[in-house]
């Protein structure tokens, strides 16, 4: 999955994971395979970033498998966003 460089640097500083990360302006969609192609090329001709990051079989969670190494995201729950606990626990100084 593509992940901007200064989101990773961030990632590092912080001790985050990008992929449990709530993104304003990430949207994530399911396509057909017959319909992938007329996507990706209509999301290229309006100049859209986009991967073609997986599928969807039957089991349970998210896997990411990256250069032989799989990470499986079980207990997904949107509320529990990385930046909100990033902020509890690098407080401001003052």
């Amino acid at each position: 999955m593509p992940v901007p460089s200064v989101v990773r640097q961030f990632a590092q500083s912080f001790k985050f994971d990008p992929l449990r990360m709530i993104s304003s302006g990430t949207l994530v969609a399911t396509v057909s395979a017959e319909k992938q192609e007329d996507a990706s090329q209509a999301l290229k001709d309006i100049a859209i970033t986009f991967a073609d990051v997986g599928r969807v079989i039957d089991g349970e969670g998210v896997r990411v498998i990256q250069n032989g190494s799989v990470v499986h995201y079980k207990d997904i729950h949107c509320e529990d966003d990385e930046l909100t606990r990033v902020w509890a626990t690098y407080t401001p100084d003052q």
